[in-house]
């Protein structure tokens, strides 16, 4: 969220800069993976085909412990939003189910806050430990805290998908901490007005606005103040000690394979070499080598993983199999088709046609207010009685 250095139970009284979306682990808890392929499920889907191509099991999202790449959860969203990118505001119906019981050890961190304030330092503090893959950051001004939700640095095929859900989670989140109703003043969306903007407004607990700067929820500063119903100072610094165990342990779970992934993806277009990036993380070629084996991979198979999830996103956006093609380092357009071919068993031609072109677009539904209003409270309700404990 703001500045790292912020203390548990720290001001948050003066302007905080964004943090950069590099500045996260690149790893999310399964949770959301599970969370997205749950609610694909209720809509219909089916789980094999909400985890296609991604690499991921319905065992490896159901287990707690597991933690997943950015680029797996991005493809899961896709997945779903193939299916079922018709359903008005899905990306907040998933959201509805990110309440603090999914969080663990982080939630009870929160709960166990002595205000909402210090809540949010927590959050902030333990940021690499929620399920948002946009930037968050805050300030506060005329009596209220504004918490600004960026999603510019996402692909843009699921960007609003993600914006929502990351807007609406931080709505259910401290739904479950703030006391009252009174806290959230109003939500604002970077988008015209869609057909189905009662959509929205019957799952959002306060006033929206469309149409405007900054995609942005605005709390009652005071009510940030207050004391936590659940306030308790020995399960705070449990939870504070549980969660920086946690957070080591994902550091170090972060391997040497998904650094020199994140290196080739940031380096793509430049076709870069095992020696260039040896020399970057301060190691000799061999040493890189023998290490990516231990690991059970080869520097080869990352580029080809790196430029297999990078042609699929860029091919998602729109872009041409020759653009892709430049853009992920081939040299020529045969053998990036070659590849592709190798990967999917389609043409890249072939697989932006299937995957784009499923559902129709989210403007499309026609709805009646009623409709919307009564489907909607029951789909939350839903979700809500089947969230874990």
């Amino acid at each position: 969220m703001g500045d790292r250095r912020a203390s548990a139970g720290g001001g948050w009284r003066t302007p905080v800069a964004a943090v950069p979306e590099t500045d996260r682990l690149p790893v999310l808890g399964a949770a959301s993976a599970f969370v997205m392929m749950e609610t694909a499920g209720r809509l219909g889907m089916m789980p094999e085909e909400c985890l296609g191509d991604t690499g991921l099991t319905r065992a490896a999202v159901a287990d707690p412990g597991r933690i997943v790449r950015l680029d797996q959860e991005f493809a899961v969203a896709r997945n779903v939003l193939r299916s079922h990118g018709h359903v008005p505001a899905l990306g907040m119906l998933c959201a509805d189910q990110y309440g603090v019981a999914l969080y663990g050890s982080f939630g009870l961190g929160l709960l166990a806050a002595p205000t909402g304030r210090a809540a949010l330092a927590f959050a902030n503090r333990f940021a690499d430990l929620t399920y948002t893959c946009a930037a968050v950051r805050c300030h506060e001004q005329q009596g209220e805290l504004r918490l600004v939700v960026d999603g510019s640095h996402l692909p843009k095929d699921i960007r609003e998908f993600l914006v929502d859900r990351a807007l609406m989670g931080l709505i259910r989140l401290l739904g479950d901490l703030l006391p009252g109703t009174d806290w959230l003043r109003w939500v604002s969306l970077a988008r015209p007005e869609p057909e189905h903007a009662q959509a929205y407004r019957t799952i959002v607990p306060a006033e929206l606005h469309f149409d405007r700067e900054l995609n942005q929820l605005a709390i009652d500063a005071a009510a940030l103040d207050r004391p936590l119903p659940m306030a308790n100072t020995w399960a705070y610094r449990a939870a504070e000690q549980a969660c920086e165990r946690e957070v080591t342990d994902r550091r170090s779970r972060v391997g040497l394979a998904e650094t020199v992934h994140a290196y080739v993806a940031s380096h793509m277009s430049g076709r870069p070499r095992i020696v260039d990036v040896a020399r970057q993380l301060g190691l000799s070629e061999r040493s890189l080598r023998r290490r990516l084996a231990v690991e059970g991979t080869s520097f080869t198979r990352v580029v080809d993983d790196a430029r297999r999830s990078a042609a699929e996103q860029l091919l998602l956006q729109g872009a041409t199999p020759s653009q892709v093609s430049r853009n992920v380092g081939f040299l020529e357009q045969a053998a990036f088709s070659h590849a592709f071919k190798r990967w999917h068993g389609v043409s890249p031609s072939e697989y932006a046609r299937t995957r784009r072109g499923g559902a129709p677009t989210l403007r499309s539904v026609p709805c009646t207010g009623e409709q919307l209003r009564h489907g909607w409270r029951a789909g939350v309700d839903r979700l809500r009685q089947d969230l874990p404990a």
